[in-house]
């Protein structure tokens, strides 16, 4: 007799603590049948749903969810019940305070020596706050592209630590002027160059990748902003455009880098007319040398 209390006490300890389980686990654990009919689910459905988990037997759980979700919802339980794959399905719920949430639920089928499907496990989860989440990021993105898009100058992105572009945007490479493949390293868009530095001891490099294959990139990648540097960017079609380009590096929250922006500006309007005012001031420099 003692032996058999004593079982009887350690069974009933083991389905306490299964209880204690299942009731305070977060997520819904529910079983289904063959068909799909509910057996059994957690008296957390009822506290989220306000649906007694008697009256969401069977299919009566689809009284609580979104009317635009019953049937997108139904067809993909269906298709897990014809053909045995797991269940994977998001939709809303109507909750008790009047809200609706989204959920996602996730089931596997237990087989029978014979192959047969005997039962459904599945669980239930709150990710409306994921959800929320998610679609913010996804206009927030969306906006970023906008404006990355529609802003007047150029702006190529690449990543750590070679400097493989990852990004551009359409002005980009309507100031490059290339028919060609779009450029893959960011030194690529000043290959073929005359490279000017503006100030007072301006100066010029020609071939600047001569010395090094990615002289941009290195410095970028290394941690250090670059330019504005002018570059004269001759074309495969024989002419040649005036660019600048400004560099900076893209530094994680601990500091290290991650990636590059360049910054790419078309000046070649303006630079051909200083040049042109420049020729100008000296030709009439030399008249008035002349005239003296």
């Amino acid at each position: 007799m003692t032996r058999r209390k004593q079982a009887e006490q350690a069974l009933a300890e083991s389905e306490d603590h299964y209880r204690h389980t299942v009731e305070l686990n977060p997520q819904v654990p529910w079983t289904a049948d063959p068909q799909g009919m509910i057996l059994d689910a957690s008296q957390r459905w009822e506290s989220l749903t306000g649906l007694s988990v008697p009256d969401s037997l069977g299919t009566g759980w689809i009284r609580a969810l979104h009317p635009d979700d019953v049937k997108s919802t139904s067809r993909i339980w269906t298709e897990s019940l014809r053909t045995g794959r797991p269940l994977d399905v998001q939709y809303r719920i109507h909750r008790v305070d009047g809200t609706w949430r989204w959920m996602r639920a996730r089931a596997t089928a237990r087989r029978g020596k014979d192959g047969k499907i005997i039962r459904w496990y599945g669980t239930v989860e709150d990710i409306n706050d994921q959800r929320s989440a998610e679609e913010a990021l996804r206009r927030s993105e969306a906006r970023l592209k906008a404006v990355f898009d529609a802003v007047p100058v150029g702006i190529v992105i690449a990543e750590a630590p070679d400097g493989r572009v990852v990004m551009s945007n359409p002005r980009a490479e309507e100031i490059l002027r290339s028919t060609e493949t779009a450029p893959a390293m960011i030194d690529d868009y000043c290959r073929e160059s005359i490279s000017f530095t503006p100030g007072p001891n301006t100066k010029s490099t020609r071939n600047i990748d001569q010395d090094q294959d990615h002289p941009l990139a290195n410095a970028i990648m290394g941690g250090k902003s670059i330019g504005p540097t002018e570059y004269l960017r001759f074309h495969s079609d024989g002419s040649s455009a005036w660019i600048s380009l400004t560099g900076a590096p893209v530094l994680d929250p601990d500091g290290k880098v991650s990636g590059g922006v360049v910054a790419i500006q078309d000046i070649d309007e303006d630079k051909r007319e200083m040049q042109r005012l420049s020729d100008l001031n000296t030709v009439l420099k030399i008249k008035l040398e002349t005239h003296q």
